[in-house]
């Protein structure tokens, strides 16, 4: 018995520093990721200003959408979990076949905007006050679109 006991201290050592080693690394990379955020910022910029000079076509507004499909995937990872909130409803806008896709720009810009913002002032934390007004905002301007599109939708014909 006293061997089971201390193979599996050994053992949940050997995982505490196999743990602490991974902190480490991820506390390592963590410098890198607001310049990673920024490379993504400008990724999704990019993808945005195409989208006229391509007469809004499907590749390019593909394009738009994986930036902000990856810009959602990431954020989270590299602390930025607002912003991951805010490419997530980025994506459903550019996603919404239901409506003419020049009719959503406005809120597309609005949204790409605030990513910017709030990666510029490393805006990490959920509970800044800034932040989650800007995201309440774009949610609720969201929402009211796709509540009005909902509603064009039930009447007509």
């Amino acid at each position: 018995m006293a061997g089971n006991a201390t193979s599996s201290r050994q053992s949940l050592t050997q995982a505490l520093g196999s743990v602490a080693k991974a902190q480490a690394a991820v506390q390592a990379l963590a410098d890198n990721f607001d310049g990673w955020m920024h490379e993504e910022v400008a990724k999704l910029d990019a993808a945005r200003e195409v989208l006229p000079r391509d007469g809004y076509g499907i590749e390019a507004v593909s394009v738009l959408y994986m930036r902000a499909h990856d810009m959602k995937g990431l954020a989270p990872t590299f602390g930025y979990p607002l912003i991951h909130q805010l490419a997530a409803g980025l994506c459903v806008l550019i996603d919404d076949d239901n409506l003419p896709f020049e009719s959503r720009l406005p809120l597309i810009d609005d949204h790409i905007d605030a990513i910017r913002t709030l990666a510029s002032k490393k805006v990490r934390s959920q509970a800044d006050p800034f932040g989650r007004k800007l995201v309440a905002q774009l949610e609720g301007d969201l929402r009211q679109l796709m509540e009005q599109r909902a509603q064009t939708a039930a009447f007509a014909p």
